[in-house]
Order: structure tokens, then sequence, then C-alpha cells
């Protein structure tokens, strides 16, 4: 018998701030949003330019030209 295992990476953040989709950018910190009033923060370290929801991730391009894929509030790849 043969097995084929998947590996799935873990997304670690909550789908109910990437459902009620709003970002907030404040300089070097992002607030994502789960609801009007109720939110978190993730400290960049960094200017930040923008950011986006892409399948459970959060991308977040800074104004340095770098961009990152964060998992959770603390975890990330840099992808450029």
């Amino acid at each position: 018998m043969t097995y084929i295992w998947i590996l799935k990476q873990i997304i670690m953040f909550n789908p109910i701030y990437e459902n009620f989709g709003v970002i907030k950018v404040e300089g070097n910190r992002i607030n994502i949003y789960k609801d009007f009033y109720n939110y978190q923060n993730i400290n960049v370290g960094a200017p930040v330019s923008h950011a986006i929801w892409n399948s459970g991730f959060l991308l977040v391009y800074l104004r340095s030209g770098e961009a990152r894929r964060y998992r959770d509030h603390y975890y990330f790849d840099r992808i450029m």
C-alpha cells in the first residue's frame, strides 16, 4: 500500500481576522481587526508601505522594498 503524505503549512492566524479583512498601517505597526473595535498589533520594526491578506498569511511590504509573509504575530519569512 502506498501512502501519499501532503504537507500543509500551518496557518497560525485566526481566520476571524482575515474574514473581517481590515488592516490599518500606522508607521512601524500594523493593526489587524477582527471586528469594529477589537484588534491586535504587529510591531514590524521598520516603516510599512502596505499590507494585504493572502490565504491565511499577512503580506507586508516595507518602504525599503522588502516583503515579508507573516504566519502569526511574531514569525515571518522574507520574500524579497
